[in-house]
C-alpha cells in the first residue's frame, strides 16, 4: 500500500516541479559560493604617500539630473575622501529641481591647476560643477554629461560615479591602490545596498542578486571569456585606456554606458575587474516603489539589449523558481495533512527546497551587506521583481523609449 502510495506521487507532476527546483537552486547557491570566493574585494586601504611615486591626479565625475536627494550627500562624502589629488567636477545635467542650489555652496573657486598646487600631498580636494548644455540628438543625457565634464578633467585616472552613491573616507585610495597595484586599468566595483523604505529593503538586494546570477562575474574577470558587465556607479578607468576605447563618444547612445565601455576595453586586451566595493561605498539608487520599477525596469531591459524573447524567459525564471514554490507549498501543507499517503512524500520533500531557497535568498542580502530579514519575504519581492520584468519586455515588444530620466 505504502509503495503504491508513493509510486503514485512518484507520477505527480508538483513533485517533479520541486525535483527541479531543488535543482536549479544547488546550481545558484553553488553560484553564490563561487562569487563570494572567486570575486576579489577591496580592503579598505588608508592613504599612505608614497615615498619614489607621485600620487596621480584623480578626476572624479558625478552626472546629476534631478538629485536635490541625493547631491549633498554625495558631493560631502566625495570632499572628505582621504586620498589628497582630487579633482571632483558634477554636471548638472539640465536639472529642474534643488539641485543647482545645493551644489552653489558646495563648490569651491575653479583655479588653474598647475598654479594651486593640485599635485601637493596636502592638498584638499576641490568641487566645481557646470550646467550642461542641451543633449544633442543622438546621445543620452548622462553620456554627454559626462562626455561634456571630461573637457574640463586632467587627472591620469577618471572615476565615473553617479550622485546616488556615499563613498567612505578610504574610497578612492583603496580603490585606485587595488588597481595600481594589480596592473588594472579599468575597475568597476559593486556596492553595498542603502536602503531606507520597505519596498526598497525587499526589492533591491533581490534585483542586484539576480543581475550577479546573469551575468556572472567570475566570467567578466577572464580574459578569454566574452561576459562582460560593469557598474556604472563606479567606474575606475585609467585616462590612456578610456581615451584608446574612443570614451563615451563611441557609446553616446547606450542607457548602460558601463556595459559598453567594458566590452571595448576587454576587446583592446587590457586588464579589467570586477570586484566587490561593499567595505568601501553603497548606493542608495531609489526611494520609493515606483523609483525601484521604472529604475530596474530601465536597467534590464537595455541590459537583455531590449529583446523580448530574453526578458520573457527571464521572467518565467523569477515566477517559476522564486515564487511558485512557495505559492504550492502553502497549499500543500493542509492536503498533506488530510491526505499523507498521497501528499506526504511530496511535502516532506518540498519543506527543505524552500528553506534552501530562503537561505541562499539570505546569503544573498548578506554579501551587499542588506537586512537579512527581509530575505524570508523572498516570494513577495520576487513576485514584484517578475512583474517589473513583465513590464520591461513588454516595452521591449512594443519598442517603447526610456530616457535617463
Amino acid at each position: 500500500m505504502i509503495k503504491s502510495s508513493l509510486m503514485h506521487e512518484f507520477n505527480h507532476p508538483i513533485l517533479w516541479f520541486f525535483i527541479l527546483t531543488a535543482m536549479v537552486w544547488l546550481y545558484r547557491g553553488r553560484r553564490a559560493l563561487a562569487a563570494v570566493h572567486s570575486i576579489p574585494k577591496i580592503i579598505p586601504h588608508p592613504y599612505a604617500p608614497s615615498e619614489d611615486t607621485q600620487d596621480p591626479l584623480v578626476t572624479v565625475i558625478v552626472p546629476a539630473k534631478n538629485e536635490e536627494k541625493n547631491i549633498a550627500a554625495c558631493v560631502t562624502a566625495l570632499l572628505h575622501q582621504d586620498y589628497p589629488n582630487l579633482q571632483i567636477i558634477v554636471a548638472n545635467d539640465n536639472s529642474t529641481d534643488q539641485t543647482e542650489a545645493i551644489l552653489r555652496p558646495l563648490a569651491t573657486p575653479e583655479i588653474p591647476l598647475e598654479k594651486n598646487g593640485f599635485h601637493a600631498r596636502n592638498f584638499t580636494p576641490r568641487m566645481a560643477y557646470f550646467n550642461c548644455p542641451a543633449t544633442p540628438h543622438g546621445w543620452t543625457g548622462k553620456n554627454y554629461a559626462i562626455h561634456t565634464a571630461l573637457s574640463k578633467a586632467q587627472g591620469k585616472w577618471f572615476l565615473f560615479t553617479d550622485a546616488d552613491t556615499r563613498h567612505d573616507p578610504h574610497s578612492i585610495s583603496s580603490a585606485l591602490e587595488h588597481a595600481r597595484s594589480r596592473d588594472i586599468s579599468f575597475l568597476t566595483l559593486l556596492p553595498r545596498c542603502l536602503a531606507e523604505s520597505f519596498f526598497e529593503h525587499l526589492i533591491q538586494p533581490l534585483a542586484m542578486g539576480y543581475l550577479g546570477l546573469w551575468f556572472p562575474m567570475e566570467k567578466v574577470n577572464q580574459p578569454e571569456s566574452k561576459k562582460y558587465f560593469a557598474n556604472g556607479q563606479y567606474l575606475l578607468i585609467e585616462r590612456k585606456l578610456y581615451e584608446k576605447i574612443g570614451g563615451h563618444d563611441q557609446v553616446r547612445s547606450e542607457f548602460l554606458e558601463d556595459f559598453a565601455l567594458m566590452k571595448k576595453a576587454k576587446q583592446t586586451g587590457a586588464r579589467v575587474q570586477c570586484a566587490f566595493g561593499t567595505a568601501v561605498y553603497g548606493t542608495r539608487m531609489y526611494h520609493s516603489l515606483a523609483g525601484i520599477w521604472t529604475g530596474w525596469r530601465r536597467i534590464y531591459l537595455h541590459a537583455f539589449r531590449s529583446q523580448p524573447l530574453t526578458l520573457l524567459t527571464k521572467y518565467a525564471c523569477i515566477l517559476l523558481f522564486s515564487v511558485f514554490p512557495f505559492a504550492l507549498f502553502f497549499p500543500l501543507i493542509p492536503l498533506a495533512l488530510a491526505n499523507p499517503r498521497t501528499y506526504g512524500f511530496t511535502l516532506g520533500l518540498s519543506f527543505p527546497i524552500v528553506l534552501f531557497i530562503l537561505l541562499t535568498s539570505w546569503r544573498t542580502y548578506g554579501m551587499v551587506q542588506a537586512k537579512k530579514r527581509y530575505a524570508f519575504l523572498h516570494p513577495v519581492g520576487s513576485l514584484i521583481l517578475a512583474m517589473i520584468m513583465l513590464d520591461a519586455f513588454w516595452m521591449a515588444l512594443s519598442k517603447q523609449k526610456t530616457t535617463w530620466r
